[in-house]
């Protein structure tokens, strides 16, 4: 899957988290390598895996850091 398609994805199923990401990001590459990274504070997960299964704590994870909270 090539990054316009992935970002597509989250584009049409989570408009919400795409938005914040651009905006958090300043970028959509920045962005699609954010979602591709393993994050500590999903376990491990890359947060592009958990958005059809549980977006709730990829929007926890950008609200954190919108917010400073690092804990």
């Amino acid at each position: 899957m090539n990054q316009n398609t992935e970002l597509q994805k989250v584009l049409e199923r989570h408009q919400n988290i795409y938005e914040s990401l651009t905006e958090l990001f300043n970028s959509e590459e920045s962005a699609l390598s954010w979602l591709n990274k393993p994050s500590k504070p999903l376990c491990n997960e890359k947060p592009i895996d958990l958005l059809d299964t549980e977006p709730e704590k990829v929007i926890d994870i950008i609200y954190k850091i919108q917010t400073g909270d690092l804990s």
